[in-house]
Parts: C-alpha cells; structure tokens; sequence
C-alpha cells in the first residue's frame, strides 16, 4: 500500500486496515518432529519452508526474525534447512499440508484455515517484530468511487 500511494495510485487518507497477522512456527498436525520453538528450525533434521522474502511479507518477516532471534551457527544451519522459498502464503501452506516441509515460518490464522492439518507454535513476545496489516485502500483511477468506498467501509466493519 505505501508503494501505491507513493505512486499517487491511492485516494490520500482512503488506507485503513482491517486485520492483523501475528508470525508464527506452523507445523504438520500433532507436531511429529516436536517443534516447540525457532532454535528446533536449526536442527540439522529439519525441512523448513520459507515465502520468497523479495516478493512476500511473510517471508521477509520471517528474515528478519532469524537474524534477530538465532545465533550465528543457528542461522546457518536453519538457512541450509530451508528447502523451498514459494512465492506466497497459499503455497507454503500447501507444502506443509502436503508433508512436503514440517515446518514453515507462516501466520496464526494458518491453524484456523486448516484445523486437520496444521498445528501453530506461537514465538515469543521477544521474537516478534513486527505484526503484518491487511489494507484496503481506494484506487485514484477508481470509475466508481462511490461504491469503492462502500465496498472499503463493508471490508473494514467486519
């Protein structure tokens, strides 16, 4: 959304945002390789999935919380853990759901979309940077701005 708006692509003051992500350690249900936090994604075992950090949020999140969170050998070994960097969230969840990876560095919610096939491991307060907003927004070149922001108020009252 800033990017569009820097871009003049947006109404000045039509962002709002309507819902929160909080990252996460989301992993195949009931937890097989028992996953209990971001140092057991350094185990030399694991296959760990992360979004392509230059094109999706969750992934850049993900970078930033393993260079924060994780020693330097940590970090090396998790980097030669990742087996797969799909450009975005749906794909990840697929790989896990698919025992592709047992784990990923996705969102809370995942859980909630795929009750019977994955389970979240919640970071610590300490670890989490940055929580993720979802925006709406109404386009300069919209040619019904009227029922745009009817459209963003019904989105943002729900």
């Amino acid at each position: 959304m800033g990017q569009a708006k820097s871009k003049g692509l947006l109404v000045p003051d039509s962002i709002e945002s309507f819902a929160y992500f909080v990252l996460t350690i989301n992993v195949q249900k009931g937890n097989p390789k028992c996953i209990t936090n971001l140092r057991d994604l350094a185990r030399p075992e694991m296959r760990v999935g992360v979004a392509n950090p230059e094109i999706v949020f969750v992934g850049m999140l993900a970078v930033e919380l393993v260079e924060k969170a994780l020693a330097p050998e940590e970090r090396k070994i998790f980097k030669k853990n990742v087996v797969t960097t799909p450009e975005d969230i749906n794909k990840l969840a697929t790989l896990l759901i698919f025992k592709k990876v047992d784990s990923i560095i996705g969102f809370h919610y995942l859980s909630d979309w795929f009750p019977d096939k994955i389970d979240t491991i919640k970071l610590k307060p300490d670890e989490i940077q940055r929580i993720g907003a979802a925006q709406v927004g109404i386009l300069t070149f919209s040619k019904m701005p009227a029922s745009a922001e009817k459209l963003k108020s019904y989105i943002v009252s729900n």
